[in-house]
């Protein structure tokens, strides 16, 4: 798992992991959005879950449910 930000800036994504205790998995920043494209997430949040081969399984564009999430991983 990777977490991926591109809201507002850097700063606030470091606030972010900070008041989350988000530590658990790496967190990148891309202020272009670039990684977004590939993906076709068009806002946040959003989940896009791969294979190991890193084919696209499925993906959640806005609010998701973790359970849904969690269940296609079995």
């Amino acid at each position: 798992m990777i977490g991926l930000g591109t809201k507002d800036d850097a700063e606030y994504a470091v606030d972010f992991v900070t008041d989350t205790g988000t530590y658990s998995f790496p967190m990148y920043w891309d202020d272009t959005k670039s990684a977004w494209v590939p993906f076709e997430i068009v806002n946040q949040p959003a989940v896009v879950l791969l294979s190991p081969a890193g084919d696209v399984i499925e993906t959640w564009n806005g609010t998701f449910d973790a359970d849904e999430v969690l269940s296609k991983l079995g």
